[in-house]
């Protein structure tokens, strides 16, 4: 189970690091241009279409991914519960915790990284 919760976590931190620095480097990038002689030259109305195409909408499609995925954790979670109320012999009931519990994990790493990734999107909007 811990080796389960680690993996998701480096693979959301990753997820993570990706959209901050894409972010990042945006604001770096928009400030570097209006501080430029050629601010009067570049249009910025192209570029945040651009910045739309490349960081927000790909950082949308990703939230809704998580929140889907969110969604079938819970739905699971409720019916192992169900499951677990029904049974009767302790033999059955141990596999569906022990299952549970991941679920848990999971769920929680989630929701956690739904909400940088929610932070990180209103930062750019």
């Amino acid at each position: 189970m811990n080796n389960l919760s680690k993996r998701i976590d480096t693979s959301f931190k990753q997820i993570n690091t990706s959209a901050n620095t894409a972010i990042e480097t945006h604001k770096e990038l928009k400030e570097i241009l209006l501080n430029s002689k050629y601010k009067e030259i570049f249009s910025f109305e192209k570029y945040e279409n651009w910045i739309k195409g490349q960081i927000i909408e790909p950082l949308k499609k990703t939230i809704s991914l998580l929140e889907t995925n969110k969604n079938i954790l819970q739905n699971t979670i409720e019916s192992i519960d169900g499951q677990i109320e029904s049974l009767n012999n302790p033999d059955h009931i141990t596999p569906l915790k022990a299952q549970k519990s991941r679920l848990n994990i999971q769920l929680e790493t989630t929701e956690k990284t739904l909400q940088s990734l929610q932070n990180s999107l209103n930062s750019l909007l």
